[in-house]
């Protein structure tokens, strides 16, 4: 088996601006090239809010970007946004193939010392995901 490279991607996140952060992410993401897994911050797109009702971006519109960048790094693409789901406000865990595919995690334990919790709908599923022979 062969190693796993892997880039964290960090930066000040604009608050509560998510086509300002995907805009800065474009701009990073041109600089990433050879690595298998591409990790965003937690609420990338919002910074870590408790007002996820008033994001500004769908579910579908973080998936259609992030499976662009995907493809364009040819990498898999990871991290979380504050999202509305049919069970409330979720912080949603996304991990995005280059070929599209989509796998999903809803965040199980909440941040308590932020009331979290208060907000945000904990999950229950547990995923495993294979890729390039690792999981």
């Amino acid at each position: 088996m062969s190693g796993l490279k892997i880039t964290l991607l960090q930066q000040p996140l604009v608050w509560m601006d998510g086509p300002a952060n995907l805009r800065h992410f474009d701009r990073q993401l041109e600089l990433v090239s050879g690595r298998d897994v591409i990790v965003l911050p937690e609420m990338f797109t919002t910074g870590f809010a408790m007002e996820a009702a008033n994001n500004s971006l769908s579910q579908d519109s973080v998936i259609t970007w992030m499976q662009a960048k995907a493809r364009q790094t040819d990498a898999l693409i990871a991290g979380s946004a504050a999202l509305q789901t049919e069970r409330g406000a979720v912080n949603r865990f996304l991990l995005v193939e280059p070929e599209g595919k989509v796998h999903l995690y809803d965040k199980r334990h909440l941040f308590r010392m932020a009331d979290e919790h208060q907000h945000y709908a904990a999950g229950d599923k547990r995923i495993i995901v294979q890729w390039r022979g690792w999981r």
